[in-house]
Parts: C-alpha cells; structure tokens; sequence
C-alpha cells in the first residue's frame, strides 16, 4: 500500500474510483467529477500497485482546514457494510482510512492549520471520526445547499441566493 501526497490521478481514473465504490459523485460526468482534482490545496491517493483504492482531500488556508473527502474502499473497509459506499467509512478494519486521514492532518498541520472541520455521516463515521481524533462541537450545526443536479429536486436541499438579498 502506498499513500502519495499529490499523485497524479486522471479524471478518468477518479471517475472509474467512484463508479466502483457506489460514490455519489459517479453521478457527474468524469470531467465534472474531475474538477476537485485541479481545485483542492491537499490531495492524497492511496494506492495497492497501480489502482486507486484511497482518497483523502481537503481545502487549508494556513489557519484552519476541512476536511472535503475522505474516500476507502469498501473492500478495504470490511464485512457487512450496510451503505457500501467508499465516501462513507462505516469500518476501518484495513486501516487505511486512519493512513489516509491522518496524512490529510498532518499536511494541514504543517501548513499551520489549528482548526479542522469535519463531517461525519451519523450513524456511520462518528468512531472513524474520533479515532482521528475529532470531537462534536455542539455549538454548531451544519446548513448546506445541495443543488447535485443528479440528485432528484425533490431531494435537494437548500438553494443559491437570488440576485437581490431578501428583506
């Protein structure tokens, strides 16, 4: 297993990652699923030889970092996942999801970040979470805009503001 920081991945082949490991984000188009690669400050890739089986990623401004991605697997997860999704770790029985995430912290470390945002999927992250060693922050709640256009109106929630602020 190796874990590169900064690896060359393809759209194509970060596309194919997601179409793999059930990621909403096979969704998108591989060039739309692609543009977090030429958009992100920190990229790391775990690798088993020449595959992508790993992906952690996030945004630092010198201050504070979030975390954006945080991808395994699920064959590197464990058994009797109930969401087989790569972008949620419900089992770190590998390992690879502490590899990854802990690279993705250091890295902000050593670009001077203090705070670190994460956002785990209830139900299913809060241990991987911790064992990074995140704690809840109860004074805050997080809002979204989800406007995925793969995900059915229905579903989205929240919306970009119009072009004049409401009164």
């Amino acid at each position: 297993m190796r874990i590169v920081l900064d690896p060359r991945i393809t759209p194509k082949e970060l596309h194919a990652f997601y179409v793999r490991n059930g990621v909403c984000e096979s969704g998108f188009s591989a060039k739309v699923a692609g543009r977090v690669l030429t958009r992100s400050d920190v990229i790391i890739g775990a690798y088993e030889g020449s595959k992508l089986v790993g992906l952690a990623r996030g945004f630092c401004d010198g201050n504070s970092g979030e975390v954006a991605e945080l991808c395994v697997a699920t064959e590197y997860q464990g058994k009797k996942l109930k969401l087989s999704n790569a972008s949620v770790i419900e089992r770190d029985d590998s390992g690879l999801g502490f590899l990854l995430g802990s690279a993705l912290l250091r890295e902000f470390r050593r670009r001077g970040a203090q705070f670190v945002s994460m956002y785990p999927v209830i139900g299913f992250e809060e241990k991987f979470a911790k064992s990074l060693g995140f704690g809840e922050n109860p004074g805050m709640k997080v809002y979204v805009i989800d406007a995925r256009s793969y995900v059915p109106r229905s579903q989205r929630i929240g919306h970009f503001p119009k072009s004049k602020p409401r009164k």
